[in-house]
């Protein structure tokens, strides 16, 4: 867009007083983008950008619908300013004698980009939406229920202690799958940590089948009191898939607990699987440095489980699962569904994490076979033993002062807070690297205990004048402002109201085959 808006000032003759408004209007708008737009975000607001129950709302399904109790008559200023510079670049086009075909080329860009910027905000929107579920069970957490995580991890590629320029090239890598669990016990969360390494694997819906029956498996044994588990994945086709859904019914039966699946937007939920996978790589670094080489599968568990291993890491050498002749599973609109509850006659399932009452599916509504087989996995390793156990998600605080009675300390559950006011009086060397969150920490330790299990702080860079209007309320309702008891907190005014183009529609930022 920005190459376009250059174009027809440089060529065109537009100026480049022109452009640089132009494109520092589009700048002010990408940063809103990036930084304040999350904190805007809301279960409800009158502003149609940053309402989630008026964006992820299905018109054509009730089951999958919020009503608002608000109007949508306001909008956000800076965010406006994109429509604003694409009329302001279509009219300015339009008014141009050129080429018939050059005119059509800018004007391809022109909708493009408008469609990527609509498509990015409404993955932010999206991701935001979807982490509330993730946030809600991490507060919801107990000795009897866990969260797992699952991701495929990049693949590692082999490598030798020294190894000649020609050793670099034709490399087959190995494919390792990381689950990260998650639990509570006596108020102090907890993680264990397994990671399947293959000798070699078809990363498809079967070997993930046989992957979570494993890992619920092993948490049964080492949690008996176990009863709920919730698994948290992306979008990726061998996790959101029919026969894989359909089948979950089968792990919750076989190992007696309830189940519940929920999917985070593509690139917006699958960071603790990142930050062990990183942690892992580093390990097995070291242990190359050590003279080592790392060319196989077998080599590869080695290495993660060399000097004592990685803390709270389970490391199973695998082989391809054996999979049973399956009549194929059907379901129709599988990837549009988020959000599904598991029970002994069907499924719950939401489009939308909190959007609606959702929809009740009875297992009859589905071609299924008396029982469906499970996959079973070939573990040819399993960890060696002592077997690494759940260890507390915890940061290294400043020891107490002896003055302090033991009533003072801090809870475990109050450890990221009181570590982060202990902070605000030193240096912090470590920074959330999401977006808009302003958290920062002096050890990384705190920065690791935020990433997993914490709750992003978003504050806004920049206040609009809604924003201080508000604030300004507040702080007078605070003070027993009486004459202020009967105004309503958002007051729409005329550099409020919806200005530019057509007002977003209900259901706006919802998944589909174009967005």
């Amino acid at each position: 867009m920005e190459e376009v808006v250059q174009k027809l000032g440089d060529e065109y003759g537009k100026g480049h007083p022109w452009v640089k408004n132009q494109i520092n209007e589009l700048k002010i708008a990408k940063r809103y983008l990036k930084i304040d737009y999350k904190v805007h975000v809301s279960k409800s607001s009158r502003v149609p950008d940053h309402c989630r129950a008026h964006a992820r709302s299905h018109e054509s399904d009730t089951d999958f619908t919020t009503k608002c109790d608000h109007q949508h008559d306001l909008k956000g200023d800076r965010f406006e300013l994109i429509p604003s510079v694409f009329d302001e670049v279509h009219s300015a086009l339009e008014d141009l004698a050129i080429d018939n075909e050059e005119k059509k080329e800018m004007m391809y860009v022109i909708i493009q980009s408008k469609k990527n910027i609509q498509a990015w905000k409404a993955h932010l929107l999206r991701a935001i939406n979807q982490d509330e579920a993730r946030l809600n069970v991490l507060q919801s957490l107990g000795p009897t229920s866990v969260l797992v995580v699952l991701d495929w991890a990049m693949k590692f590629l082999p490598r030798k202690y020294r190894e000649s320029q020609s050793d670099w090239y034709e490399k087959k890598g190995i494919s390792w799958h990381i689950a990260v669990a998650t639990t509570k016990r006596e108020g102090q969360l907890e993680m264990l940590t397994f990671v399947h390494v293959f000798k070699s694997c078809t990363q498809d819906s079967y070997s993930v089948m046989a992957i979570i029956d494993d890992v619920v498996g092993q948490l049964k044994t080492e949690r008996p009191e176990l009863e709920e588990v919730f698994l948290r994945q992306d979008n990726a086709g061998c996790y959101h898939s029919a026969f894989n859904l359909l089948s979950m019914k089968e792990i919750a039966k076989k190992h007696k607990v309830k189940l519940r699946v929920d999917f985070s937007d593509p690139q917006g939920g699958k960071g603790s699987c990142d930050r062990k996978a990183a942690t892992i790589k580093n390990h097995i670094k070291a242990y190359l440095n050590s003279g080592k080489d790392v060319e196989t599968a077998e080599q590869m568990k080695i290495a993660i489980e060399s000097l004592s291993g990685v803390n709270g890491v389970r490391a199973m050498l695998c082989d391809p699962p054996s999979v049973p002749n399956l009549v194929p599973l059907k379901w129709d609109g599988v990837s549009f569904i988020n959000n599904i509850s598991y029970n002994k006659n069907g499924m719950k399932v939401c489009r939308e994490y909190g959007i609606g009452e959702g929809k009740t599916l009875k297992w009859s509504a589905f071609s299924l076979p008396k029982s469906i087989l499970l996959p079973k996995l070939n573990v040819i390793k399993n960890a060696t033993p002592p077997k690494a156990t759940f260890t507390e998600v915890t940061a290294r605080t400043r020891p107490a002062a002896k003055s302090k009675s033991i009533e003072t300390q801090p809870t475990h559950t109050d450890a990221e807070s009181s570590s982060s006011e202990d902070e605000e009086q030193t240096t912090k060397l470590f920074s959330t690297p999401d977006d808009g969150c302003i958290k920062s920490f002096q050890r990384f330790s705190s920065l690791q205990r935020h990433l997993d299990v914490g709750k992003h702080k978003y504050v806004m860079e920049r206040e609009t004048l809604l924003d201080k209007a508000m604030l300004s309320y507040a702080l007078k309702r605070d003070q027993g402002n009486a004459s202020l008891e009967n105004q309503p907190l958002e007051e729409p005014s005329t550099s409020r109201t919806l200005a530019y183009g057509d007002a977003l529609s209900k259901g706006w930022a919802l998944k589909s085959s174009t967005v």
